[in-house]
């Protein structure tokens, strides 16, 4: 092998290097490729880490999540402190101090007292309205969760919209440059044209007009680009970087608008919360109704008593009880109370029926409009790719003076407005999607994963 180094011809040891950095290049951008498209492609993952970051960084610093995280935990106490009234009591206490006896068979007498007493209770039956109290708080806690998830997605999808309108402004900004590049590049000709005879003072013009209006235009992102930074900047934070444009949100779930409507029936946030809201008073009613309930509970209790200076001297008692009553209501108070809570119930099945459909309505809407914009974009895609097939074949012709300056400036501008038009229906996809997802209650297991 050492004889086989020793007869390369140097040159050729140093091409063979060159080759070997090309291949392995080519393979790491290979990888690296098939990385991010198997990855930030896979349903559930963040398609842009930036983009989960953002939303991650929103959901922690919102006061209106933070809010909903402390209703959420007062809640859940609520319900301990419910379940803890079913458990049994301990009730120690104890007196002590002078005490006068006045009899009508014996002589008055004074003394000091002292007495101190224990027990402990079990409820055994409460009519159920312990029960029912405590089904109502655990119905209470499940809806105040689908309360707190759905400001959750709202705050996630005000992240959405201001990510990507920044993303795309930024590439829209970029798009307006690069047309003013253009088109000072076509300056540069005409005027080198005009050097030479070829073209007029007014081919010169009819550029320059060209360039201060791409100018214009830029302008005008740059100060779109800002405002959605604002945005942006008051959900997240500072922006540090440009971001990068998130991948199409594309899986099999959004091609099943059955299994959409299914998992929104199932899952969606607000209608989860009126559902249990429903029950929830369901819950109340029952309450209410076993008010009017006989009370059993058992009790051990312990009393000692002690009389110094005279009195009986001193006592202990023990005692193992069962105690009985009965609460009823009486007047029409209860009856109005039944009848109200009643009244809610019916009230709120008539408004969960009411946002079924219109949620219905919504998705399929948005389905809709989902459908369309794909569409769209194909279409744009097809004619972006014609207008750059004709301005290439213009600026042949232009070398050989049979196309007019006119014809050229007229199909950079509408190459330059195809690509602003198919980044803005990108973006009106990118945003349907999210809507979709966010609709069928799976927006927050996307980020989630």
């Amino acid at each position: 092998m050492d004889g086989l180094r020793l007869s390369l011809n140097p040159n050729f040891a140093q091409i063979i290097k060159k080759v070997n950095r090309i291949i392995m290049n080519v393979l790491l951008r290979i990888v690296l490729v098939t990385w991010f498209s198997g990855v930030l492609l896979m349903p559930g993952i963040s398609h842009a880490l930036n983009l989960k970051l953002s939303v991650i960084t929103a959901l922690s610093r919102a006061e209106e999540t933070k809010i909903a995280s402390s209703q959420v935990r007062q809640s859940k106490l609520n319900v301990s402190r419910k379940q803890a009234s079913n458990n049994s009591r301990l009730s120690i206490g104890a007196k002590l101090g002078p005490q006068y006896q006045i009899s009508d068979v014996s002589d008055d007498d004074s003394y000091v007292y002292l007495q101190s007493n224990a027990s402990i209770t079990k409820p055994f039956l409460d009519g159920e309205n312990r029960r029912f109290s405590i089904e109502a708080s655990e119905l209470q806690l499940l809806a105040v969760q689908y309360q707190s998830r759905s400001v959750l997605e709202q705050t996630a999808m005000d992240v959405i919209r201001a990510y990507i309108s920044v993303v795309y402004q930024q590439e829209i900004v970029r798009i307006h440059s690069n047309n003013i590049a253009e088109f000072r590049n076509v300056e540069e000709i005409t005027v080198a044209r005009k050097n030479n005879g070829i073209a007029t003072d007014a081919d010169v013009l009819l550029v320059k007009a060209r360039v201060i209006g791409a100018g214009s235009a830029l302008n005008r992102a740059r100060l779109e680009l800002a405002q959605s930074q604002n945005e942006y900047n008051v959900l997240v934070g500072p922006i540090e970087n440009d971001m990068i444009i998130p991948f199409s949100v594309d899986n099999i779930f959004f091609q099943n608008f059955e299994l959409m409507t299914e998992k929104m029936r199932s899952q969606n946030s607000s209608l989860q919360q009126s559902k249990y809201r429903r029950r929830v008073a369901l819950a109340d009613l029952n309450v209410l109704r076993s008010k009017d309930s006989a009370i059993v509970d058992g009790s051990i209790e312990y009393d000692y008593a002690n009389t110094f200076g005279g009195g009986i001297g001193q006592s202990i008692t023990f005692g193992a009880y069962v105690n009985f009553s009965y609460n009823y209501s009486f007047g029409d108070v209860l009856d109005l109370e039944i009848n109200q809570q009643q009244e809610r119930i019916k009230e709120l099945s008539i408004l969960r029926e009411l946002l079924i459909r219109d949620l219905e309505i919504e998705l399929q809407k948005e389905y809709s409009n989902y459908q369309s914009l794909k569409k769209v974009v194909r279409a744009i895609e097809k004619e972006l790719y014609a207008n750059k097939g004709v301005l290439a074949a213009q600026k042949e012709q232009q070398k050989i003076g049979k196309i007019k300056l006119v014809d050229i400036l007229n199909s950079q501008d509408r190459v330059n407005n195809a690509r602003i038009r198919l980044l803005q229906s990108e973006q009106e996809d990118q945003l349907s999607r999210y809507k979709l997802l966010a609709l069928s209650g799976e927006l927050l297991s996307f980020f989630r994963e």
